[in-house]
């Protein structure tokens, strides 16, 4: 990532004392004046007879073979130094233009300007002044050999106050490792959301900072590092200690969601932990219950079939006064005897009752024939 803040100084109007049009006009009609600090100077151009010249044309001058290229028209509507020689580099092909840059020239802002008949030279000169507020120099050199065009050399931050402030500048890292990369393929998500919240908020953070700077100023640069996760940050200190308490928020902020995370997973391990122990209370509690329930019984007292309904009697009677109910002990009558079904004691004190009946009924040989049941 590489963050390019507003630069709201990048122009200074205090530096111009005339109006821009007097200046270009000035320019145009000393299209010859030498440069400042140039190694060399344009002799003045002479027009052909036989009309205007043309985009691109060459116009001799002197014995030395010098050649001046006059722009027709130029319109650029603004942007950068670059941008601006490229735009004066296409108005006069095929004729060629040397420019060497120094010192981030290249990368100084250059106000809209329209040209009419002008020299190449003369809208280079321009950049020196009006059109970036002195934050580039341009240089002119060239030798006496025949066909020599000569080389523009432009300079950045000439101007005194900006090369100051970019003197103070320097490069902090901070590491967001911990929150912006991920570990293992299962983290890819969450690394790259917190990864956008921390950039976008050190980005904005350090907009904030800078409309908030009145006089000149240099935008800071902010580069991020997907390996390893640093953040760099190229600004004055001011800037940098806006960044560094954007990145203690930031960790944090990270760090209080994760300490709650990892509170919530630890929540839900002792509510499922406390669950399992819960299913494995009932387990037990019910192979208790199990265990204290008396064993079920089933059998048939054989007794004669003309006693049956006696002796059947008899056995409800008597296992009531036990304290039964019907509920907990199943007696009737079949056509082998006397049917039983419950709780083996109750069964057992039934089966006594009915054969104690059927003695004193007359038949001695009553037996009970049993079959234990699942609980």
């Amino acid at each position: 990532m590489n963050t390019q803040l507003p630069d709201r100084h990048a122009f200074s109007t205090a530096r111009t004392a005339f109006p821009l049009s007097f200046v270009l006009a000035v320019a145009a009609a000393t299209a010859g004046v030498a440069l400042r600090g140039s190694a060399a100077s344009e002799p003045p151009a002479a027009r052909p007879a036989g009309g205007a010249a043309t985009s691109g044309s060459v116009i001799a001058t002197d014995p030395r073979d010098s050649q001046v290229a006059i722009i027709e028209e130029l319109n650029f509507p603004g942007g950068t130094v670059k941008q601006y020689v490229e735009a004066v580099e296409a108005a006069i092909k095929p004729l060629p233009l040397n420019v060497v840059y120094v010192d981030r020239g290249e990368q100084a802002g250059v106000q809209a300007v329209r040209l009419r008949r002008v020299a190449a030279s003369s809208a280079m000169r321009l950049l020196f002044g009006p059109l970036t507020g002195g934050l580039v120099s341009v240089e002119f050199s060239s030798s006496s050999g025949s066909g020599d065009v000569g080389v523009f050399v432009i300079r950045g931050e000439s101007n005194p106050v900006d090369a100051g402030l970019r003197s103070a500048m320097s490069t902090r890292v901070f590491s967001l490792r911990e929150w912006t990369v991920a570990g293992n393929a299962d983290e890819l998500t969450l690394a790259d959301s917190r990864r956008a919240v921390a950039l976008g908020a050190i980005e904005e953070g350090l907009s904030l900072s800078a409309e908030s700077k009145p006089g000149p100023y240099v935008k800071p640069t902010v580069r991020y590092h997907a390996g390893s996760g640093l953040l760099f940050v190229l600004a004055n200190p001011d800037d940098h200690r806006v960044a560094e308490s954007i990145v203690k928020q930031i960790d944090e902020s990270f760090r209080v969601a994760e300490n709650a995370k990892k509170h919530r997973d630890e929540e839900q391990k002792q509510t499922l932990k406390m669950l399992s122990l819960q299913r494995e209370v009932d387990t037990l509690r019910a192979k208790l219950d199990t265990a204290k329930k008396p064993p079920l019984l089933s059998g048939v007292v054989r007794v004669r079939e003309d006693i049956r309904a006696k002796v059947l009697d008899v056995a409800r009677e008597v296992t009531k006064q036990y304290g039964s109910i019907d509920g907990n002990l199943e007696i009737s009558e079949t056509p082998k005897g006397i049917q039983l079904k419950g709780p083996a004691d109750l069964v057992h004190y039934a089966v006594n009752a009915a054969r104690a009946a059927a003695m004193v009924l007359g038949d001695d040989d009553a037996e009970f024939q049993e079959q234990s049941l699942p609980r």
